[in-house]
């Protein structure tokens, strides 16, 4: 009995085997029938998936060469239908497009069996030294793929409308990869830069809004590399950046390429360069650096500010307190440089307390009051213009109690 279940067995496992190269002849035949319409293509690359993961034809080129035939052919016959009017599922043939794509390069990379000797060493081209190989397919799926180059464009924008985004990025991305790609040979085709910068561009956007952070990032960078500089382009590249942890260096990176071409109508470049110079440490290059800058800018809030900063770190608070003083005259709307003059004389106070403590609350008084007067007004001016700095208030809040300001007190805890 056990004998029969094993012969039994065998021929079950024999049976799915012919029964799968049945299917890869049964889509040979419907691909050579030049009369099958779009359905009858989608149903034999339906059929010929299972191929191309059973033993037996799974590592044969003509089983992916095959798919590769229906998924492109499934597009053709779609764009063919669609000239004459007849409804067509854009996604659906945009995913057959990369579907085929996928399995023509399987095919390709299978389709290479080495040319041999007679005593069974690989065969070398004389003039190259490369070994030579012959195949069966591959001079079909150069000229199909490279005859629908241009569609994968189409096909990205299909994909995105679908918010399919990391499809339509690899289409995108596809794309413009074809420029570089040896084995196109010469149906390889010549872009035009512009173009290739606004695909990797788009291809950015769609990776970014797939969560594709890494994917997004090397884009922009690619858009870049091919000329496409605008500010738009600098600022996704950043922001993507440093959506990703442990990142810090390729912002700065990016600052840095950004701020000769637009440091004059943004300040965000300039302060990520000289706050990583900061991190680290680096003052004698960040002053250089932030002085060329404020030389350029001269009534710039945010670089005297940033330059108030970076003394204040060095210890230099009288300077910094000078520079914070310069940041609110260029500019009196500007609430942070009022937060960092009135923050210094504060913290002051608090130091001058800590280091007196042991005096008695006249005594003492007598010399941290005169610091928080002078801290109250640019903190009362800072946080009219900035109500949400919580930091803000919590210094008022503390210089009211101090001063014996009851009304302020009560005015400010009440918001």
């Amino acid at each position: 009995m056990k004998k029969l279940l094993l012969i039994l067995a065998c021929a079950t496992l024999t049976t799915g085997a012919f029964a799968q190269k049945r299917v890869v002849d049964e889509v040979k035949s419907d691909i050579r029938n030049m009369n099958a319409n779009s359905g009858t293509l989608l149903k034999s690359l339906e059929k010929i998936r299972p191929a191309l993961k059973n033993d037996e034809t799974k590592d044969d080129a003509q089983t992916w060469f095959l798919a590769g035939k229906c998924g492109f052919g499934f597009y053709d016959k779609c764009v063919g239908e669609r000239a004459v009017g007849k409804p067509v599922n854009e996604k659906q043939m945009a995913d057959a497009l990369l579907e085929g794509y996928g399995y023509f390069m399987e095919a390709y990379r299978l389709d290479s069996i080495p040319e041999l000797e007679k005593d069974g060493t690989p065969k070398v081209d004389k003039k190259t030294g490369a070994v030579k190989f012959k195949s069966k397919f591959r001079k079909d799926i150069v000229s199909a793929i490279g005859g629908h180059v241009n569609d994968f464009t189409q096909a990205g924008n299909a994909l995105y409308d679908a918010k399919d985004y990391l499809g339509a990025a690899k289409c995108w991305g596809l794309y413009c990869d074809f420029e570089n790609a040896k084995f196109l040979g010469n149906a390889r085709p010549e872009m035009v830069d512009t173009i290739v910068a606004q695909m990797r561009f788009y291809q950015g956007i769609s990776a970014w809004q797939g969560e594709d952070l890494q994917g997004a990032m090397k884009a922009f960078e690619q858009a870049r590399r091919k000329g496409r500089l605008d500010k738009e382009t600098f600022d996704y590249s950043m922001s993507v950046a440093a959506s990703i942890p442990n990142n810090d260096e390729a912002v700065v990176a990016i600052a840095k390429e950004a701020y000769p071409i637009h440091g004059k109508v943004d300040n965000t470049y300039a302060k990520v360069i000289v706050n990583d110079l900061l991190n680290k440490e680096q003052y004698d290059e960040a002053n250089s650096i932030l002085d060329k800058i404020i030389l350029e800018n001269p009534t710039n809030s945010e670089y005297l500010d940033l330059k108030g900063v970076l003394l204040e770190q060095q210890g230099k608070m009288d300077d910094a307190i000078s520079y914070f003083q310069k940041a609110v005259e260029v500019n009196s709307d500007y609430a942070k440089g009022y937060f960092d003059l009135g923050r210094m004389y504060f913290n002051r106070a608090i130091k001058v307390a800590e280091e007196n403590e042991k005096l008695s609350g006249t005594q003492l008084a007598e010399l941290t009051d005169p610091l928080y007067k002078l801290a109250m007004p640019a903190l009362e001016k800072s946080y009219q213009l900035d109500p949400s700095n919580n930091d803000c208030k919590r210094a008022l809040v503390n210089i009211y109690y101090q001063l014996n300001e009851e009304a302020k007190l009560k005015a400010i805890e009440g918001n």
